[in-house]
């Protein structure tokens, strides 16, 4: 019996991140410049292959993610550092220059993700197998102990079909994988003004 790792170079495709600032209120895409601003944000969730766990986010340093054994689990190990978050890959052309990891463990961000996997869960076109076209609608200021945080208020503006660049099982422990911008409409021609 094998120990079922990858070989040669084939370890897994890097996905880039994106991030939600919830001191700023402020959604930003990494390139190769550094991080930069995502306005008008609407893109393809893979709710369907969202996970849930203890992450580790330091300065300069990759996260460090534990996951839950199914979504909502709350049986991920933690530690020093770690706080309850999320990681789910997100697809869009036009605005992510294609697919991108998005975690958080800041509060404010967890609340914005608990209200729209709700919605997510919910709707008739999940059962179905549907993915949600999701848009950043605006930044909700919550104040705590540590001052003004922005929530990110989410909303499915709309549904499609699998768009081909998610390797999800559809069970929440889904993992990334760098793929081919598919040829369907979530892959529009330079000169579309909607991209979904």
């Amino acid at each position: 019996m094998g120990l079922g790792l990858p070989t040669g170079g084939d370890s897994g495709a890097f996905v880039p991140y994106c991030k939600w600032n919830s001191k700023a209120g402020r959604f930003y895409k990494k390139t190769d410049d550094g991080d930069k601003e995502v306005k008008n944000l609407t893109a393809i969730f893979d709710l369907h292959g969202i996970k849930t766990g203890n992450f580790k986010f330091m300065a300069g340093q990759a996260p460090v993610s534990n996951f839950d054994s199914s979504v909502g689990a709350c049986d991920a190990e933690g530690g020093e550092g770690f706080k309850r978050g999320f990681y789910v890959l997100l697809y869009a052309e036009k605005a992510l220059d294609g697919l991108r990891e998005f975690s958080s463990n800041a509060g404010a961000c967890n609340d914005g993700m608990n209200d729209l996997y709700a919605a997510f869960e919910a709707a008739p076109e999940c059962k179905a197998g549907k993915y949600p076209v999701v848009k950043l609608v605006d930044g909700e200021a919550i104040e705590s102990q540590h001052g003004t945080n922005f929530k990110p208020v989410f909303e499915i503006v709309k549904w499609v079909d699998d768009p081909g660049v998610f390797n999800s099982n559809k069970s929440g422990n889904g993992s990334a994988s760098q793929s081919e911008s598919p040829e369907s409409s979530a892959s529009p021609s330079d000169d579309d003004d909607e991209e979904f």
